[in-house]
C-alpha cells in the first residue's frame, strides 16, 4: 500500500533527497516558501512517517535567527518518488485492466441478448 504524501512535505522530501550528505542535511526552515512552523510540523510528520529521522532543532547564529533542522534521510524517504510513481503506474494499468473488462462483458450480453 502507497501512502502519499501532500504537496508541502513533497516539496521538503525533495530539498532532503536534493542535499542529501553523508552526515544528514540542515534544512532551513524557510524551505520553499513555507514558515518556520508549517516547515518544523512537516519535518515532524516525515520523522512519525519514517522517511526521515533524528529531526534536531539548532537556532541559527547571531546573525541567522531562523532554526535549522538537522534530518538524517531514511529508505523510505529516498525510494519514495520511485514508489509514487510506479504506484501511479499500477493505478493506470488496473484502469486499463477494468475499461476492458467492462467493454467484453458488455458485448457479451449484446451477443446473448441477441439469442431469441
Amino acid at each position: 500500500m502507497f501512502n502519499s504524501l501532500s504537496a508541502n512535505e513533497e516539496k521538503v522530501l525533495q530539498y532532503v533527497i536534493d542535499n542529501e550528505e553523508s552526515r544528514g542535511v540542515k534544512i532551513d526552515v524557510q524551505v520553499g516558501g513555507l514558515d518556520e512552523n508549517e516547515c518544523r510540523e512537516i519535518v515532524e510528520n516525515l520523522v512519525r512517517k519514517d522517511y526521515v529521522s533524528n529531526s534536531a532543532y539548532a537556532k541559527g547564529d547571531g546573525n541567522h535567527k531562523r532554526w535549522t533542522l538537522a534530518v538524517t534521510l531514511k529508505h523510505p524517504g529516498r525510494d519514495y518518488f520511485n514508489r509514487k510513481k510506479l504506484y501511479k503506474k499500477e493505478q493506470k494499468k488496473l484502469t486499463h485492466r477494468e475499461w476492458k473488462i467492462a467493454i467484453t462483458s458488455a458485448l457479451v450480453g449484446a451477443i446473448i441478448g441477441l439469442i431469441p
